[in-house]
């Protein structure tokens, strides 16, 4: 819920970080977000709606997300990031960059190819097209988006 101002309250914030993190771990939706921490989809849905919720659940969130202990109310007490159990720092301004992946296997073929010359000069090319194709598989059966193909 956003203050009457139209500012971003901690309530709000969290809401991006969680839906952020939930994302970023490959949860496609909010019920099996909140299944991976243990929870109902209710109180999991209010989180990401921005609506406070007990200190249990933004524990559970933390478990299941992977975030450090205390990360949801180090937000909730004015934080603008959540610290995840890895040691690394979720913003909630960041913006994940759309990058253009048009020209992308072209250019992971240029990349495998130099790798290829450079550490393994004896490999053919046919082997080398042979492991840029299992890389571009293996990228697209992660969900990877490979434009242009």
């Amino acid at each position: 819920m956003s203050a009457p101002t139209g500012e971003p309250t901690p309530l709000d914030f969290l809401a991006t970080l969680v839906r952020q993190q939930r994302v970023a771990l490959g949860y496609r939706s909010k019920e099996v977000a909140a299944e991976a921490c243990g929870l109902s989809h209710m109180p999991y849905r209010n989180v990401e709606a921005g609506r406070p919720v007990s200190k249990l659940t933004y524990t559970k969130i933390e478990q299941g997300l992977k975030l450090s202990p205390g990360a949801c109310q180090h937000v909730l007490d004015g934080g603008d990031s959540l610290l995840l159990a890895d040691g690394t720092e979720l913003i909630v301004r960041a913006r994940v960059r759309n990058h253009d992946l048009s020209q992308f296997p072209d250019d992971l073929k240029n990349a495998v190819l130099g790798a290829a010359s450079a550490t393994a000069p004896d490999l053919s090319l046919r082997d080398a097209d042979e492991m840029t194709q299992r890389v571009l598989e293996y990228l697209r059966e992660r969900g990877y988006p490979l434009k242009g193909e």
